[in-house]
């Protein structure tokens, strides 16, 4: 009963919150990057291009952090039609 019903029937709620959670995970890890003091990383380019006021460098780490979660979020639901294809209909 647990393996050919509750699990399928659980996966789309299961998977939902794994995108939330994607999303979340980059939006923490680049907010962490900015406020840490790391050496590199996109969070800290971004603020670095902010104090230079090097705007355009600034804008395009934020459009590349943008085009990683959208890559990302893309990629996940490719894999959550695949493995869990009943969801939905």
């Amino acid at each position: 009963m647990m393996v050919h019903i509750l699990i399928p029937e659980a996966a789309p709620y299961i998977a939902a919150g794994l995108r939330l959670a994607i999303s979340i995970s980059i939006i923490v890890v680049i907010l962490s990057e900015m406020f840490a003091g790391t050496t590199f990383g996109i969070g800290q380019r971004i603020l670095y291009f902010q104090l230079l006021y090097d705007i355009p460098e600034m804008y395009a780490m934020i459009l590349l952090a943008g085009l990683l979660g959208y890559t990302l979020n893309t990629l996940y639901l490719a894999l959550e039609h695949r493995f869990i294809h009943w969801s939905g209909k």
